[in-house]
């Protein structure tokens, strides 16, 4: 998705299209999961990279600020998502 839109497409709108389209598909099914955390941590880095390429910034904490800001929280605080 961003190899097509990320040039032409402001910040807004990639992340808004990754958190309608790409976050569901990755997220599918996880609520009947019983997840440990050796198995959140990599859907968790699928996002963070996702941030990371958008806003290009390897910044931990420009990546965490722009989570928030977007109302992206890390996967291990979404619901039915069991630790």
């Amino acid at each position: 998705m961003f190899g097509k839109i990320g040039g032409c497409a402001s910040e807004e709108v990639v992340v808004k299209l990754l958190k309608m389209k790409c976050l569901p598909v990755l997220f599918y099914g996880l609520e009947s999961c019983q997840l440990n955390k050796t198995q959140i941590r990599p859907l968790d880095f699928a996002v963070s990279s996702s941030f990371s390429k958008i806003f290009s910034t390897k910044s931990q904490d420009l990546l965490d600020n722009c989570r928030i800001l977007f109302d992206c929280q890390p996967v291990y605080k979404k619901e039915n998502i069991f630790v």
